[in-house]
C-alpha cells in the first residue's frame, strides 16, 4: 500500500487495513515516556484517512513552521517535507508524529521542543522497532518476519 507516493511499512499496512493502530494503555504509557521533548504528551495514531488528509499540511503557508531545525542534540532535528508522512500525533496540538523516509526502511520521527526550537526527534530506526518499544520488549527478527509473513499472506498484502 502507498499513501501519497510512500510505501508503507507491512505493519503499518497491516494496522491500517484492520482499522488502525489501537494503543493499549501500556503502551500508551510507554509512548508517552518515549516523547521527551513535548511536555505534556497525548499520542495517538491515525487510521488511513487521516493520514492521507493530513499530508496536505506540506502544501500550506504553515508548513514551514514544521519543518524543525537543525541540531547536534537531537536527531534528525530538520525533516525534509518531501520525505515524511504524518502518520499521528505526539500531542493535541502541533506536534506529529512522523515516518521519515530519507532513510531506506523509514525511520519513525516526532517534532517535539528542545533547547527552545522544535526539533524533529527519532523515535524508532523504523517502525517495527517503534512497535518493540510501545510493546515493551525486543522480538527477535525471526519471530517478526514470520509474523509478518503470516500476517501479509492473511491480508493477501
Amino acid at each position: 500500500m502507498t499513501i501519497h507516493g510512500f510505501k508503507l511499512p507491512v505493519l503499518l499496512e497491516l494496522h491500517l487495513k484492520t482499522g488502525g493502530y489501537k494503543l493499549t494503555e501500556g503502551e500508551m504509557l510507554r509512548l508517552k515516556a518515549l516523547l521527551t521533548g513535548i511536555g505534556s504528551p497525548h499520542p495517538r495514531l491515525w487510521c488511513e484517512d487521516q493520514i492521507v488528509s493530513q499530508h496536505q499540511l506540506w502544501t500550506t503557508d504553515a508548513a514551514e513552521g514544521y519543518l524543525g531545525t537543525e541540531s547536534t542534540n537531537y536527531f534528525p532535528g530538520r525533516i525534509d517535507p518531501k520525505r515524511i508522512l504524518i502518520i499521528g500525533e505526539a500531542d493535541r496540538h502541533d506536534s506529529p508524529i512522523a515516518l521519515d523516509y530519507r532513510t531506506d526502511d523509514p525511520r519513525v520521527v516526532y517534532l517535539g521542543d528542545a533547547e527552545r526550537h522544535d526539533v524533529w526527534i527519532e523515535l524508532a530506526t523504523n517502525y517495527g522497532q517503534f512497535l518493540d518499544q510501545l510493546q515493551g520488549c525486543t522480538r527477535s527478527t525471526a519471530i517478526k518476519v514470520d509474523r509478518v509473513a503470516k500476517l501479509s499472506k492473511a491480508f493477501d498484502v
